[in-house]
């Protein structure tokens, strides 16, 4: 290790230090090759003058006169200094020339056949680990497995059997494991489940449930099965267990909308003729009609907003609004209402809205479930949000006070629905976009800029305010003081298409 033969070939090859195991075996290599060039070397000068040894830095020099018995080569002289056109005399020059040999290019062979070595073997992984999904793949759903003898009076009908379209959506763990598949990496329930059409070909993404701790005397989640631990194995109730949590994510194109290629969370419905459209072809659909009907043109907007008929008030009950929008058209054949309010909020509901007669007490269900797609109702969602459009048989403002007189608590003969109305602002819609396709488009485009439902800045009364205001041109606000705070207006929402 002393000799400065090694000393510089490690000093050529600093680098190997980073790499302990190339190292080793670069300075393996090095060494071996050393013997060979020296050999190479001695074997190329046969017939030169014996008495110059060249060593591996190419250094020259005379033997030492010998006593007896030494060469006879020691009386010659000394060789003749080196010509221009031979290679200097330095250690780097002579390794890369005499005899065609290059210890650097080899030791760098060395290393990286160490690099190749070593990656064949590579270091032992970190287990995997359960990755939070985002509703960016899909939407997130969960569901609850139980035992095939569960029996629960809020869940079962006296038969046993499970209550269907609950609002956490239940099922047998027999029925749900053994109808899932394992298809492209992933475990997809087929559906429907619990009765719910719009929960079909679901992923299972992980199982947990609630354990005890005995020391203590309190309950933990304990995460059974997740689909980044458990690659490929068959997602089943545990052991032990007699009810878990199961957590589903949709299809992609959930994030976005009900179907594919129709992306927005909005639906219009016309119930005069009984028809429904949603997400983003709600516009087309007008346009196609505008041939036979002519153009529908919105002439008067109102800003209004109500509580809820309730028997009992809670705090709470008494401090929460709900705002809308009600537009008169030019051709005074009916009035349109427009909201936001939870996700599949009415077709999780049975299709029950107050702006409709029948959605209360008709035995057939109201004509709005009816018109609504299967894959729109699903359980509702109280962080997302949706826009309902509803075309009323009102013709102006008059007679949609009359309905809602009609339905008020207290004052009215009909099923109580409203209290407390508040007829807020009423102003001509002065947008230069103001046709039906027209404004069924930037609403549009205002649920797809931001799907979120928050009852501190992004709900119906910012809504009702931000469309008012687009409408119309009127500075406005919510209509209540809790919403105000943080209110903050939003054109860019309603004028620009969103990404695909």
């Amino acid at each position: 290790a002393s000799s400065p033969k090694r000393q510089s070939s490690l000093r050529d090859f600093e680098f190997l230090r980073h790499d302990s195991i190339a190292v080793n075996l670069a300075i393996d290599e090095i060494l071996d090759d050393e013997d060979d060039f020296i050999h190479v070397v001695e074997n190329e000068h046969e017939g030169d003058d014996e008495g110059t040894d060249i060593d591996i830095f190419g250094r020259s020099s005379m033997a030492s006169t010998s006593t007896e018995g030494s060469d006879a080569s020691s009386s010659l002289p000394p060789p003749p200094p080196p010509s221009s056109s031979s290679p200097k005399s330095n250690p780097k020059s002579m390794v890369n020339s005499i005899s065609g040999l290059n210890i650097r290019s080899k030791a760098k062979q060395a290393y990286m056949g160490a690099v190749g070595k070593r990656s064949k073997t590579p270091p032992p992984q970190a287990p995997a680990v359960h990755k939070r999904r985002t509703e960016e793949d899909g939407l997130i759903y969960h569901a609850q497995i139980v035992s095939d003898s569960y029996r629960d009076a809020k869940n079962c009908h006296p038969d046993g059997a499970l209550k269907s379209r609950r609002p956490i959506p239940i099922a047998r763990a027999s029925d749900f494991f053994n109808s899932s598949e394992y298809t492209g990496g992933k475990w997809i329930f087929r559906g429907p489940l619990n009765g719910w059409p719009g929960l079909t070909d679901l992923e299972v993404v992980s199982i947990t449930g609630k354990v005890k701790v005995m020391v203590s005397s309190t309950t933990k989640i304990k995460r059974y099965w997740s689909e980044d631990t458990h690659k490929g194995q068959r997602p089943g109730l545990p052991e032990g267990m007699k009810s878990v949590r199961v957590t589903l994510q949709t299809p992609k194109h959930t994030a976005t909308g009900w179907t594919p290629g129709n992306p927005g969370y909005i639906w219009w419905f016309d119930s005069l003729n009984e028809k429904l459209f949603h997400g983003k072809n709600i516009a087309e659909q007008f346009r196609a009609t505008e041939g036979t009907e002519g153009k529908c043109i919105a002439t008067k907007v109102h800003h209004f907003a109500h509580r809820y008929a309730k028997k009992k008030e809670s705090t709470k009950d008494k401090l929460v609004y709900h705002g809308a929008i009600l537009i008169e058209w030019n051709h005074k054949k009916y009035c349109s209402v427009l909201e936001l309010a939870y996700q599949n909020g009415v077709s999780g509901w049975g299709g029950r809205s107050n702006w409709h007669e029948d959605s209360h007490g008709n035995e057939d269900g109201p004509k709005l479930l009816h018109c609504i797609d299967k894959c729109m109702i699903a359980p509702f969602k109280t962080y997302k949000a949706e826009l309902r459009c509803h075309d009323l048989p009102a013709k102006n403002l008059g007679e949609f006070l009359q309905y809602v007189e009609r339905h008020e608590m207290n004052k009215g003969d009909g099923d109580a629905r409203f209290l407390d109305f508040h007829l807020i602002e009423s102003e001509d819609a002065t947008f230069i976009y103001k046709t039906k396709p027209e404004i069924a488009t930037v609403i549009t485009n205002y649920i797809r800029a931001n799907g979120e439902y928050s009852e501190e800045n992004r709900n119906c009364q910012t809504f009702a305010a931000d469309t008012f205001r687009l409408l119309t041109g009127k500075h406005t606000r919510p209509y209540h003081k809790v919403c105000q705070i943080l209110y903050r207006y939003h054109p860019e929402w309603f004028l620009y298409d969103p990404p695909e």
